[in-house]
């Protein structure tokens, strides 16, 4: 949903003449979300499109708007609202270029309900404080505005539907307040854009969107539209942009369901589309034949990086046959992570970490990035390693063992999520269906996502996840990005060094990759366990003490608070207020030392081996005053 982020890490006239027209009150449209019903079906019908979680109260109303209203408990007595709008920067003209954004601002400085900044001053005298609990952010493709209510005052929660129609159809654009905003976006510009950060990344994002709509229309615009826009222009954006054909309502959270329906079909049917509704363009990013090489340098950039990245067609996630590519090429990246994770472990690694993916840059488009970070003046090497290792899948595959690894994994990662769905916060639920509505993402739900993962993965082989390494190849819309600071002693490579790297790496015998698995327990003679001398419960807690004959005492507490999880801490007295000053040094560090360490026979890598598929942890310390572990 937030590609902006992903890719950007952040991103008067009367009240009459801003409404629009009114039409009778209409119950929703059936709406057409699914061929398929269960999981067998799927697999039966994988090209059909996957259903909808029952648990979601779907409608279209009839003038297109979109709703989804979900009854939620985590936490309780709270809702998370939003009002997802299918446009963004890309859909402004030439004399709009940053005012998508600027018109997300004004939002908040007056609508029909709320002058001024009546609005941030209620929310905020019901304890809803602006910024992480009342806030909206705008992308190339979207703006989607977020609210975060308490439900256990049925006045408030309506109001925060209130809030949300005045957003969808009734912001005033009071003269005075638009001149007032101009000044907050360009200082926002200012702090954003003028950092090392900003300028690095106005440099990276022409490597990847040129020649495109997207370049030419990023979130942030044009300062001097934004100081000079007339009223009139913004308000153009909004009533051509801002109507229900292109709009989702989603509510998640401890209300009631039936209630909160007729609260968005009350106040979401009386709006309509403009008569000369504006074509709502989909935008294409060109693909190139060439590698394409940037480095870009920064005094006050503080670390180098250097990417490796294969623009790719962003495949949509609608139906199994879809979920199951999405499954194949989880198992390739997990398994190149693992190797990555391998290499970083070593006492000689060529990069300080390595991360390898693929996400979506854009709608049209997703990146499968290798990232290193490297000490300065280490880009070329770090290159070198991560092209390699993915040059070591490419040509020798990966092996069963590893993909017997990698299903185990990632099972459980999905089973987990089915253990803790009563759990489920609402944001994470919100977050999900305005997905599904900007994006035709599917989301069937962790029940039936579980199911069918686990039906999934036993028939997808070797040689399928071996082939996602087919489209990692070739100068065709291949990049390599360095970003470092200026250092004189540590300069940055050029682009015919980062070249000659890949010419090098191809040219280059490479061996087949040797799973080395240790073949022992992880633990072989049980010690025997201590007798227990005493018992004690302490009702008021919750709790049983036992003493044990070797002197540990050990309290119990049963929770509820997650599913198939164990916690447990020990500690002791002393820590390194007991050691001398020699040995302070090294009583300071023995702690970080041992959590990097293996156990026994396994050094770390085997024993991440030997813990496939299982969640563990152990973490020692030395503090001042005592020493412990806890897990």
């Amino acid at each position: 949903m937030k590609r902006w982020f992903l890719l950007l890490m952040i991103l008067a006239l009367t009240l009459a003449a801003c409404q629009p027209l009114v039409m009778e009150n209409a119950p929703p449209a059936q709406p057409n979300v699914a061929t398929v019903a269960t999981v067998d079906d799927a697999l039966a019908a994988p090209d059909a499109t996957l259903p909808l979680d029952p648990a979601i109260r779907y409608g279209v109303l009839e003038n297109g708007l979109t709703y989804y209203v979900r009854h939620n408990e985590e936490p309780a007595n709270r809702a998370e609202l939003r009002l997802a709008v299918n446009a963004g920067s890309l859909q402004e003209d030439d004399d709009q270029k940053g005012l998508a954004h600027f018109l997300e601002h004004m939002m908040f400085n007056g609508t029909r309900r709320f002058a001024g900044q009546e609005l941030v001053n209620f929310l905020e005298s019901v304890g809803i404080t602006f910024g992480p609990d009342l806030n909206a952010y705008t992308s190339f493709e979207e703006t989607v505005y977020m609210l975060h209510v308490p439900t256990d005052d049925a006045e408030i929660l309506a109001t925060g539907f209130d809030v949300l129609e005045d957003w969808a159809a009734y912001a005033t654009l009071d003269q005075a307040e638009i001149d007032k905003e101009r000044g907050v976006v360009v200082e926002e510009w200012r702090l954003r854009e003028q950092t090392a950060s900003g300028r690095m990344r106005n440099e990276i994002l022409p490597v990847w969107l040129g020649s495109s709509r997207y370049d030419e229309r990023m979130p942030i615009g044009d300062m001097e539209i934004i100081r000079n826009a007339p009223r009139d222009v913004i308000e153009r954006f909004y009533k051509q942009w801002y109507r229900p054909d292109l709009m989702a309502v989603v509510a998640a959270g401890d209300f009631d369901v039936d209630a909160v329906e007729q609260m968005i079909i009350e106040r979401f049917s009386t709006l309509s589309n403009p008569a000369d509704e504006t074509a709502h363009e989909n935008y294409s990013v060109p693909s190139y034949d060439a590698t394409r090489y940037l480095v870009a340098t920064d005094p006050e950039n503080t670390s180098t990086q250097v990417r490796l990245s294969y623009m790719q067609d962003a495949e949509p996630l609608e139906t199994a046959a879809q979920y199951r590519d999405l499954l194949v090429g989880r198992l390739f990246y997990s398994m190149l992570q693992s190797r990555l994770d391998e290499i970083g472990r070593k006492a000689d690694a060529p990069f300080v970490g390595a991360y390898v993916g693929a996400s979506g840059l854009v709608r049209p488009v997703e990146l499968a990035t290798f990232v290193a970070q490297v000490n300065d003046g280490g880009a070329l090497a770090g290159l070198e390693a991560v092209f390699t290792e993915l040059e070591r899948a490419r040509r020798h595959g990966f092996t069963e063992s590893e993909l017997t690894r990698a299903k185990t994994d990632l099972l459980r990662f999905y089973e987990q999520a089915y253990e803790e769905r009563a759990n489920t916060e609402s944001s994470s639920l919100v977050d999900e269906y305005v997905n599904h509505f900007l994006e035709k993402a599917t989301a069937p739900g962790i029940a039936f996502e579980y199911d069918l993962v686990d039906k999934l993965l036993p028939d997808i082989t070797l040689a399928e996840v071996n082939s996602v390494g087919d489209d990692l190849q070739g100068e065709a819309n291949r990049s390599v990005i360095v970003t470092a600071p200026e250092k004189e002693d540590a300069p940055a490579p050029t682009e015919d060094e980062l070249a000659a790297v890949l010419t090098d790496v191809l040219a280059a015998d490479i061996a087949p990759y040797e799973d080395a698995v240790v073949e022992a327990d992880l633990v072989g003679d049980l010690p025997a366990p201590a007798a227990i001398v005493s018992e004690n419960e302490i009702s008021e807690l919750g709790i049983t003490e036992l003493v044990l004959e070797n002197g540990v005492h050990v309290l119990l507490k049963p929770t509820d608070f997650k599913e198939d999880e164990v916690l447990f801490t020990a500690t002791s007295p002393g820590g390194s207020s007991l050691v001398s000053d020699e040995d302070f040094p090294e009583a300071d560090t023995i702690a970080s030392i041992v959590s990097q360490s293996g156990v026994g026979d396994f050094d770390q890598t085997a024993l991440i081996k030997l813990l496939t598929g299982k969640t563990v942890s152990v973490s020692p310390y030395i503090d001042e005053l005592s020493e412990g572990f806890s897990g």
